[in-house]
């Protein structure tokens, strides 16, 4: 059977590709020379990444009269977030660039859902009061960092923090997310925006323990929790880009990481060899062909 295809535009000559697997969705976005959406793909397939990425894209393409030697540019959401879906995009990234000659660019995940948001808060007129992005992490624990809208900052957001890796309650008051967003408060009250899945996972929790400290939490819609084919274009305009490999931003080591040595242990494994192992295998990237 011949697969149904229509001659693509000019415009389509020079492809950027923007993948983000940073949560539970994979998505997949394909803008022209002149950063104009040509198709986007998103799946909820929190497990399923592997199996759909690479098959999607080529059926995409192929649908569109495309073929992956056009694509220029790659730009992938390099975390944090799953680290799964991390390794996914960023391993295909890297496999496509050797394949098509296309440049890479690493986009950090929580500016990302500022940027998201940044419309909607212009549109109310909130210029001064924060925002705080939240991710889930795991149990209990989120990526945290808040911004507030400038005009003249990367994505018309500047960070008032660092990433964060902070738990929503906890029996020490000073680390907890509540904590970390009193830090920020003004003589007279205080105020922010949040948003993302570490919110919505744990809310009542994270109004609980903000209520304790004074703080008035006003939560922005779940639609505004992932970052839309539009916002994952505009951020890969801006992007720079190179020929060296994306390093991944994993923000906290993963739970097998941090359990690595009673998990050798069990496997018969010397700890420190298991260690070093690991080490080896993760301090750098491979060469470029």
């Amino acid at each position: 059977m011949k697969t149904a295809s229509f001659a693509a535009p000019e415009t389509a000559r020079d492809l950027t590709l923007v993948l983000n697997a940073a949560e539970s969705r994979l998505q997949i976005v394909v803008g022209d020379a002149e950063n104009s959406l040509l198709f986007s793909q998103e799946w909820h397939a929190p497990s399923r990444g592997v199996e759909l990425l690479m098959p999607a894209l080529q059926s995409a393409f192929a649908l569109y009269g495309l073929t992956s030697s056009r694509i220029r540019r790659i730009a992938c959401v390099r975390g944090p977030g799953s680290f799964t879906g991390l390794r996914l995009v960023l391993a295909s990234a890297s496999g496509l660039a050797r394949s098509t000659g296309a440049r890479l660019a690493g986009l950090e995940y929580l500016p990302l859902l500022g940027l998201n948001a940044r419309p909607l808060l212009e549109l109310v007129g909130e210029h001064g009061t924060p925002l705080w992005v939240l991710t889930h992490a795991r149990r209990n624990l989120v990526h945290a960092q808040a911004f507030r809208l400038r005009a003249e900052s990367p994505y018309g957001l500047a960070p008032l923090t660092d990433i964060l890796v902070l738990p929503v309650e906890d029996d020490d008051p000073g680390l907890t997310l509540a904590a970390s967003m009193a830090a920020l408060t003004p003589a007279g009250g205080y105020r922010a925006f949040v948003l993302g899945s570490g919110f919505y996972r744990n809310r009542e929790a994270a109004v609980t323990t903000a209520l304790a400290k004074g703080l008035e939490l006003l939560p922005l819609p779940e639609s505004c929790g992932h970052p839309v084919p539009a916002t994952l274009l505009q951020a890969a305009a801006d992007a720079e880009y190179s020929n060296v490999d994306i390093p991944p931003l994993y923000a906290r080591p993963c739970d097998a990481e941090e359990n690595l040595e009673s998990i050798a242990g069990k496997l018969g494994l010397d700890p420190l060899k298991a260690r070093q192992k690991l080490q080896k295998l993760t301090s750098g990237l491979p060469e470029r062909l």
